[in-house]
């Protein structure tokens, strides 16, 4: 139903320039205060005044009490089943080798389901909205020396910050069970970032096809595509174009969010210090499921990225120049990307929208002290692949991701110009477009086959 939709006519109007204001204007709203009190009664529990202060609404009395006290125990439950079917999928699939596949299909189909009830469960504050301005996030901007410490050694060589483990961390492979395109399987290892300190996840959606190349992809920011149903994404059509896609989990979102967090708000509430960790993190993690590939594969290794995903994927490609051969991917496929964090941080419509800026000047942060660590965030140098192998896919009225530094880092990379697709649409509709038309995926295709 929504493909359909999506592939219509109707659908074409989700690349007009009027859609980056419609969707920044829900999601500052809507989606980041809604998240914000759903994260709330994580923490909550059945306590209304301990839910007020999270969530940052003014007191709640007489009906509004008892409406909060409702959705709390609501929420409660939802949390609690998502919770017990998210331990019984990892000890089905990871921790009990003894489960049929018809076991597994129903354990991941119960996961799934519990996920996206608790994905929707935060619509059910919406009554909420007009009791007191909602905070959008939980903010935990760290100190100038709390970012000295953490990082202050690698600014002389920001490459170490990237470096890879030796020996990689083990990848451990589930039981696979049938899926809409194929075959799904996941994998997990511990992740590479000691300041990540947790286990690592992708979901790989495998065609039926003879030794297909692979796609490593990574997700924009606050994107969950595991906990929704029916989902339609450029995962899917990578999958039917047949790409084995490898969807990495992204640092603090699905089942590697913290609770009392929503998926994504660490990244933006802990600035600057949460780029730095997540970037290093994930690019740490491609480069182990890159290794994966090509130890078990003998085909070549894309690697793609949407938005958030895409910063991570340039950093892979450039700081790869000093990792083993079989970390670093054959090609590359940037989507809504920009080489300069300063333009994301300072100049888009969603980061100034939820008020960033202001929470960093006001715990002492100026714009210079910010870019002292743009080393740290930016893609450095030359990649480490030919520029003939990377496709970049841009909008000329994105307002998440401005434009000009995505295009300043093709042109010093050198991609040549059947490579761009640079259209007049918007931060949110060039991703969707793919559904509408994979011409950037199948010059992927291409490039691929002469690999």
């Amino acid at each position: 139903m929504l493909e359909r939709l999506i592939r219509s006519p109707l659908g074409a109007l989700t690349q007009g320039p009027f859609v980056d204001p419609m969707a920044l204007f829900a999601l500052r709203r809507l989606f980041f205060p809604l998240s914000r009190m759903w994260a709330a009664s994580a923490l909550a529990g059945d306590s209304v005044p301990e839910f007020v202060r999270l969530s940052g609404l003014t007191a709640v009395q007489g009906r509004r009490e008892r409406l909060v006290a409702k959705l709390l125990a609501r929420s409660g439950e939802i949390h609690r089943s998502a919770a017990a079917t998210e331990a019984a999928w990892r000890a089905a699939f990871f921790d009990d080798a003894a489960k049929s596949n018809i076991e597994l299909a129903a354990i991941e189909a119960r996961r799934l389901e519990a996920a996206h009830r608790a994905t929707l469960d935060r619509l059910s504050y919406y009554p909420l909205l007009w009791n007191g301005k909602a905070h959008k996030l939980s903010w935990k901007i760290p100190t100038q020396d709390d970012v000295e410490q953490a990082y202050g050694a690698f600014l002389p060589q920001p490459e170490a910050a990237y470096d890879l483990p030796n020996p990689l961390p083990e990848v451990e492979r589930s039981p696979a069970i049938a899926g809409r395109l194929g075959k799904t399987y996941w994998l997990r290892f511990a992740s590479p970032s000691a300041r990540m300190a947790d286990m690592a996840y992708a979901r790989v959606m495998e065609p039926e096809v003879e030794n297909p190349p692979t796609i490593v992809i990574g997700n924009g920011v606050c994107m969950e595509p595991e906990n929704v149903r029916d989902l339609v994404d450029a995962s899917t059509v990578m999958c039917r174009l047949g790409f084995r896609v490898i969807e990495i989990t992204t640092p603090w979102h699905a089942r590697r969010c913290r609770t009392g967090d929503y998926g994504g708000e660490r990244f933006f509430a802990t600035a600057p210090m949460g780029q730095i960790d997540l970037f290093t993190a994930q690019a740490k993690e491609t480069g182990v499921l890159i290794d994966w590939c090509k130890r078990n594969f003998d085909a070549p290794v894309v690697l793609a990225g949407i938005s958030l995903g895409s910063f991570v994927a340039q950093l892979v490609a450039a700081h790869s120049a000093h990792w083993p051969e079989k970390a670093r991917p054959d090609a590359l496929l940037l989507i809504t990307h920009t080489g300069k964090m300063e333009e994301v941080v300072f100049e888009s419509g969603l980061v100034e929208g939820i008020g960033i800026p202001a929470a960093l000047e006001k715990a002492g942060w100026s714009q210079a002290q910010m870019l002292r660590w743009a080393p740290l965030m930016d893609p450095p140098g030359a990649p480490a692949l030919p520029a003939s192998r990377i496709v970049s896919v841009l909008g000329m009225t994105d307002r998440v991701t401005p434009v000009g530094g995505g295009l300043d880092l093709v042109k010093r990379w050198g991609v040549p110009a059947e490579n761009l697709f640079v259209e007049r649409q918007g931060h949110f509709g060039a991703a969707v477009k793919l559904v509408r038309d994979d011409s950037p995926l199948r010059r992927v295709q291409e490039i691929v086959r002469g690999i």
